[in-house]
């Protein structure tokens, strides 16, 4: 695991809640915690309670950092922007372990 030099909340366009939320979802792929749901999750559901996906709301980065503040972190289906975090969570392409590094991309340079 890399050095954990996260650049401050204000300066990702995020709440502290946010962010913390993010760096817990973070260490969990890092530490392959998570399982990978493969195929389309819109169309046959997972009910593995570890599993990660992009391609659906409540598997996917966004969803686990809700899971992990019971809904908090990012509120569902509200036009609430988040900044330059919103291209992160709109790219359904990517697998777990792009995920990771995507996110740690983000929380370390503010690019996803």
């Amino acid at each position: 695991m890399l050095a954990r030099n996260f650049l401050p909340a204000k300066e990702l366009g995020l709440s502290d809640l946010q962010r913390q939320a993010l760096i817990d979802v973070l260490g969990l792929l890092e530490r392959n915690e998570l399982n990978e749901i493969m195929g389309d999750v819109n169309r046959q559901p997972s009910y593995d309670p570890l599993g990660f996906s992009m391609r659906a709301w409540g598997t996917c980065i966004c969803g686990w950092a809700n899971k992990l503040t019971n809904s908090r972190a990012f509120p569902r289906y509200t036009h609430q922007e988040y900044g330059r975090a919103d291209l992160l969570f709109n790219r359904t392409g990517m697998s777990m372990e792009q995920a990771g590094i995507a996110l740690r991309d983000f929380l370390t340079r503010g690019s996803a």
